[in-house]
């Protein structure tokens, strides 16, 4: 399976548990072909779906996932309150 499919499949869990309070669990093979409009295949959904999914169970009590993002800082809330303008 292509990593770069499992990283996409990644981006797009986060993005939308980002957009709507969206569960991972809710995302679907079937889901993920209708909005990406039939792109990746109903298999290849499946199988990276599950790879992430192992992945996150096979993570022990008390894990903290850590983050790094190529580039600079660029702070986008104010007061707590997310700010798309900046950056």
């Amino acid at each position: 399976m292509d990593a770069g499919l499992i990283s996409r499949l990644r981006e797009f869990l986060e993005s939308e548990a980002r957009s709507c309070s969206m569960d991972f669990g809710c995302v679907t093979p079937e889901y993920v072909y209708r909005i990406w409009g039939g792109a990746v295949s109903l298999e290849e959904s499946e199988y990276g779906l599950d790879k992430i999914r192992q992945q996150l169970e096979s993570l022990e009590s008390g894990s903290v996932i850590f983050e790094c993002k190529e580039g600079p800082f660029v702070e986008h809330e104010v007061e707590g309150v997310l700010d798309l303008t900046k950056g």
